[in-house]
Parts: structure tokens; sequence; C-alpha cells
């Protein structure tokens, strides 16, 4: 855990800095990748998985973050004036990043 903050920083910022929607699925899929690398890396080993079950779990997690993340997006540009949804699209991170790939399993 000690690598987090520099691993997972820049991820984080340019998920906060995002305005546009090829940045925006770019840091949300980045984002649900290293999800799921740790997740992989810290599951339960003794416990059989199969490889179906990996892809089919980051799949629908990087489906469901970009699903929420555009959603979200698309919601505050349509909303707001553009001065305003700019400065809105930067919490589009967090709606969008608390989608994890442990969800899938509960």
């Amino acid at each position: 855990m000690k690598h987090a903050p520099r691993q997972q920083g820049p991820v984080c910022m340019g998920m906060m800095l995002s305005t546009s929607t090829p940045s925006i699925v770019f840091f949300n899929w980045v984002n649900q990748s290293q999800n799921a690398l740790v997740n992989y890396f810290n599951r339960n080993a003794s416990s059989p998985t199969t490889n179906e079950v990996l892809a089919q779990s980051y799949t629908t997690a990087v489906t469901c973050a970009l699903f929420v993340a555009l959603g979200v997006s698309t919601g505050i540009k349509r909303g707001f004036k553009p001065d305003v949804a700019n400065k809105l699209l930067r919490f589009v991170a967090l709606p969008s990043s608390i989608v994890r790939s442990r969800a899938v399993h509960g």
C-alpha cells in the first residue's frame, strides 16, 4: 500500500481534470483496469476463479463505470451553461470511481 499514492495519484488527477468525452472514457478505463489488477492480486487464491469469470467481472466493471461517467457528464453538459458545466465535470470522477470491480461479486 505504500505505493498507492504514486500509482493512484495520476489517475485521480486525470479523472478530476477530464472535461472532454475521450479523456473521461480513457481515465475511467484506466481507473477500472487498475482496480481490477489490485483486486486480482488481493483475491483469495485458494478459491479457484476461471478466466471467464475474471473477464466477465472486468468487462462489467468497466462498462458500469463508463456508463455512469458518460451519463453524469452528459446530464451536466445538457443541464448547465458551458462555463458552469466545465466546473462541474470535475465531480464526474467521484460517482464513476465508486463503481468497483468488486461490486460484481458482492
